[in-house]
């Protein structure tokens, strides 16, 4: 079973388990989980029993950047135990399924253990009923909600009234293990019993979940970078944040989910493949922090999403020289080097660090990380050999041949206003498919591409 720990990840939430991947199975696992929002841990446990006993983990999978799914035997050999988790901007939830394989009815007593901060709401559905905490809710007549009482009460919790859909609310008033959330499950034959558990942060402004922006996609031969690209684009996605109207690639999980200049300006940069909107807004934070260190950084972020159609009015103006700067200098297109990132890939769950080469400066320690995520926009642009040149009306092509990913296809890889679609064979001949308006597509030699 891989090592590397699951997070789930939907900035500023980040969601982790332990390095085994299923620490809230283990019984000794109580403080391995941790769930943090905007920096601030507000999970310091998380244990699930069945009757008392931790089930046995089977398999452990990440299901998305926000998501992961966690399946395990119960003593019972009848039944099996899948949880389901979810990473919110706010916080998180996990839905706790039990499934029974038998033709009888099977009853068992399911608790979470948790251990919340101060900070931090649990709402659990249905209500639970234990005899540490009974928790009854009554259904009313009318659109009113539901009226909760407990008998008695949770340790260290508020109760709160309840919406019509009948669940249960409390907020832990000191730091500490609270009370388990304990249920009575009656698992009809070939049925499953499920329940849902919702932890919210509640001391700053709500923040909603963003859609997702990102369009682009690859399928080769070499389905490892299917996979790095899914994930990358993915994490993107997660690890984007907003401060106003702009956006930007916030660092790495857990607790630096927060704007870096130099971080923030290398992943737009390197994530330029899926737009150039993060690449303006990132331009725009960042124009009052620069100094002498940051500024041939800046400028090569800057010239490069120009070349890519952002308009030179999206960045504050400021006095550099950008014509020394051409895309990034990743040796991604050495030999070797794409088949050796895509093994490295593989062995870390399709979430790389930043590239060594990248900048010494760069921590790799937390993952995902934005630079470790656009790795893999990059990576495309590298097999591809684009160079984009807006402004000049005209999109180059030098393919890599022959390709170390054999037969390859990129689908809304986006330049300017439109989207790119470019298919290329295992000996490298290239051709595109579909292509943004108003530009010329050539090969290295100046002869025009093949146009489908």
């Amino acid at each position: 079973m891989p090592t590397d720990p699951i997070t789930c990840l939907a900035a500023p939430a980040a969601w982790l388990s332990d390095s085994l991947r299923d620490d809230s199975l283990r019984d000794d696992a109580l403080h391995d989980d941790a769930l943090f929002v905007d920096g601030a841990r507000i999970l310091s446990g998380w244990q699930l029993l069945v009757d008392g006993a931790a089930p046995t983990p089977a398999s452990s999978h990440r299901t998305g950047a926000s998501s992961a799914s966690f399946t395990a035997a119960c003593a019972n050999p009848s039944l099996t135990i899948t949880r389901r988790r979810v990473a919110e901007p706010m916080g998180g939830t996990e839905i706790i399924t039990l499934a029974n394989a038998s033709d009888a009815s099977i009853t068992v007593t399911v608790s979470v253990l948790t251990e919340p901060s101060t900070s931090a709401r649990i709402e659990a559905t249905p209500p639970p009923s234990s005899t540490s905490a009974r928790i009854e809710a009554t259904r009313p007549p009318s659109s009113a909600p539901a009226r909760m009482e407990a008998t008695p009460p949770p340790s260290s919790a508020r109760m709160e009234a309840a919406p019509l859909s009948a669940s249960a609310r409390f907020e832990a008033a000191s730091p500490g293990p609270a009370a388990p959330l304990t249920w009575t499950a009656a698992v009809p034959p070939r049925g499953t019993w499920s329940a849902e558990v919702r932890i919210t942060r509640t001391d700053i402004p709500s923040i909603a979940r963003p859609k997702r922006f990102s369009t682009l996609r690859v399928t080769a031969d070499d389905a490892r970078l299917n996979a790095l690209v899914r994930a990358g684009v993915q994490d993107l996605d997660a690890l984007r944040r907003t401060r106003g109207p702009d956006a930007y690639y916030s660092t790495s999980s857990p607790t630096h989910l927060t704007l870096s200049p130099r971080e923030a300006l290398w992943a737009a940069r390197l994530a330029l493949p899926l737009g150039h909107d993060v690449a303006a807004g990132t331009l725009r934070l960042v124009a009052d922090l620069l100094d002498a260190a940051l500024a041939p950084l800046y400028a090569a972020t800057l010239a490069e999403a120009i070349r890519w159609g952002m308009s030179p009015d999206a960045a504050p103006p400021v006095s550099l020289d950008l014509s020394a700067f051409g895309p990034p200098g990743l040796r991604l297109r050495a030999p070797g080097v794409i088949t050796d990132l895509l093994d490295a890939a593989e062995r870390h769950d399709y979430r790389l660090p930043p590239p060594a080469d990248l900048d010494p400066s760069i921590s790799s320690s937390d993952r995902p990380h934005a630079c470790g995520a656009a790795t893999a926009p990059a990576v495309l642009t590298a097999l591809l050999g684009l160079d984009v040149d807006v402004p000049k009306g005209q999109i180059t092509f030098d393919p890599l041949t022959p390709s170390p990913v054999g037969a390859f296809r990129i689908r809304g890889l986006k330049i300017a206003d439109g989207l790119l679609d470019a298919s290329v064979t295992s000996e490298g001949t290239l051709t595109v498919h579909n292509g943004p308006l108003g530009v010329t597509f050539h090969n290295a030699d100046g002869s025009p591409a093949r146009i489908a």
